[in-house]
C-alpha cells in the first residue's frame, strides 16, 4: 500500500468517525463564509496552510472533511510530507530546545561486560516511557502495563509455518523505526506507529544488487569490538560502535556509503580529555547517544570522596574528521555537574539520554527497597519521577539497556523493496 491509498484509507476512516452532524444558524453562516472562502483561495495558498498544521493526524483530520483538502494532499503526497517535515524542522529549529518531539523508552535486556548476564538480543523489547504528548503516535497496544511487549498487537508477521512465528526480537531503533528480526535472516524495518514493515533481502553472495536491495560492505576494524557493549548508534549515515574489553576505550566510526579505499570509511575517535580514566571507565558508566540528531558521550559516576555523583557529557563536533586528525579537541564538553544524594541509601545508574533535551538524563534508582526510573534536568537542579520500575524484572539495574524511538511529525514512510520475499 503507498502512501495516497493509505491516506485515502485514513481520511475516510476519520470521515465516519466525525459525521455530518446537525446543522443550526450559526452553522449556515458558518458554512457560508467557509465556502466562499474556499472559492477565493488558492490551491498554494491552502497547501501553505496544511503544511503548518501542527502533526500528520491534524492533517488527516482536515482532509477527511473537505475534498478539495484531501486532492490537494493526496495528489502528490511524497512532495506534501518532504514540505511538511522541511517546514517543522525549520520552525523547531528557530524555537529553541523547548520544542520536543514525541518520543519512546523501549528496555531490551542488559549490557554485559563478560558476558554472563542475559543477552539483550534475546530478550523481548519491553515499553518503558513515553511522555503525555506521545500518546497519539504510540500503537493502542501501549494503554496495557508497561511489562507487555512491545511488538504484541497486530503486525502480521510473515511466517511459512502453520505455527505461530517466534517472539520478534529488536535490534536497534533509529528515530521512529526499528530493526526486528523473526531469524537470524529474517530481520524487518517496522515503523511501530503506522504498522508498516519490510521484510530486508538476504545479503549478497558477492557483488551488490540492484537500488533497493542490500549492499555488501566489508571493513577491517583496527580493534576487536564487543557484541556486548552498548547498542551502537546511528548518525548522518554514519553508525557509531564503542570499543573496549571491560573499559570504554574509545568508539570505532563506520560509514558505509565511503569507499573501500576512503580512510572515512572506517576510523577511530578517540575519547575526550576531559573523560575519567581507570575505574571510572566500566562499561556501566558511559553511554552513547543521539541527541537532536548529534552524537553524545556521557559518563556518570559516584566519586566517593566528595560524596557527590559525577556527570559529564560531550558532544562530538565534527563526524567528518580523518582519523589522523580525531583527536580530543573534537569533542565539545556540554556539561560537567555534580549530583548530591537526596538520601544516603540512594544509588544512581545512568541509563539514557533524554532524545529530544541535551540537559535531561535517565537513571534507575533505588532508595531502600524501593526502585524506579528517574530523570534529572540540570537547568533545575531537579530528579523527576518517570516510572517504577517491576520488582519482579531481575535486570542489572546498573546496565540496563535502553531504545528510543522519537516520533516525526509525519511518520516515516518504509518503501517496498525489491527482491524480497
Amino acid at each position: 500500500m503507498d502512501e495516497s491509498q493509505r491516506l485515502r484509507r485514513l481520511s475516510k476512516k476519520g470521515r465516519s468517525e466525525l459525521g455530518d452532524g446537525d446543522g443550526d444558524g450559526d452553522g449556515g453562516e458558518a458554512a457560508a463564509a467557509a465556502s466562499t472562502f474556499m472559492s477565493d483561495v488558492s490551491d498554494d495558498l491552502l497547501l501553505e496552510i496544511l503544511i503548518r498544521l501542527p502533526d500528520a493526524r491534524a492533517v488527516i483530520q482536515f482532509s477527511s472533511v473537505c475534498n478539495r483538502w484531501f486532492s490537494l494532499v493526496s495528489r502528490s503526497v511524497l512532495y506534501f510530507i518532504h514540505e511538511f517535515n522541511h517546514h517543522h524542522r525549520r520552525r523547531r529549529r528557530l524555537s529553541g530546545p523547548g520544542s520536543e518531539l514525541p518520543y519512546t523508552l523501549l528496555r531490551r535486556g542488559t549490557y554485559s561486560a563478560s558476558g554472563s548476564s542475559l543477552c539483550s538480543h534475546d530478550t523481548p523489547c519491553r515499553h518503558l516511557f513515553s511522555p503525555d504528548k506521545s500518546k497519539i503516535f504510540r500503537p493502542s497496544s501501549l494503554s496495557v502495563p508497561s511489562s507487555s511487549r512491545y511488538l504484541d498487537h497486530n503486525l502480521d508477521w510473515p511466517w511459512p509455518s502453520p505455527s505461530p512465528p517466534p517472539q520478534p526480537r529488536v535490534f536497534s531503533s533509529f528515530d521512529d523505526l526499528l530493526l526486528v528480526g523473526l531469524s537470524r535472516r529474517k530481520l524487518y524495518v517496522c515503523n511501530p506507529v503506522t504498522r508498516q514493515q519490510a521484510l530486508l533481502p538476504d545479503p549478497p553472495a558477492h557483488e551488490h544488487t540492484q537500488t533497493g536491495q542490500w549492499n555488501e560492505s566489508r571493513f577491517r576494524s583496527p580493534v576487536r569490538l564487543y557484541f556486548w557493549h552498548c547498542a551502537p548508534v546511528g548518525s548522518h549515515g554514519i553508525m557509531y560502535r564503542p570499543f573496549g574489553e571491560n573499559n570504554f576505550e574509545g568508539i570505532v566510526a563506520f560509514d558505509p556509503f565511503k569507499g573501500a579505499a576512503d580512510s572515512q570509511r572506517c576510523r577511530l575517535i578517540s575519547l575526550p580529555v576531559e573523560f575519567g580514566r581507570g575505574w571510572r571507565d566500566k562499561c556501566n558508566r558511559v553511554r552513547l547517544g543521539v541527541v537532536r540528531g548529534r552524537l553524545r558521550l556521557c559518563q556518570f559516576y559516584w566519586d566517593k570522596k566528595a560524596d557527590y555523583f559525577v556527570l559529564k557529557a560531550w558532544e562530538l563536533l565534527d563526524a567528518t574528521m580523518s582519523s589522523s586528525s580525531s583527536s580530543s579537541s573534537s569533542w565539545n564538553l556540554v556539561h560537567h555537574v555534580r549530583l548530591r544524594r537526596r538520601d544516603e541509601t540512594m544509588s544512581l545508574f545512568l541509563i539514557a539520554l533524554h532524545p529530544e533535551d541535551g540537559d535531561v538524563f535517565f537513571f534507575t534508582r533505588i532508595v531502600g527497597g524501593d526502585r524506579d526510573i528517574c530523570q534529572y534536568n540540570i537547568r533545575r537542579y531537579d530528579y523527576e519521577y518517570v516510572c517504577e520500575f517491576p520488582k519482579s524484572i531481575g535486570y542489572d539495574l546498573h546496565s540496563l539497556c535502553i531504545l528510543t524511538l522519537v516520533y516525526p511529525w509525519w511518520p516515516t514512510t518504509i518503501p517496498v523493496l525489491l527482491g524480497t520475499n
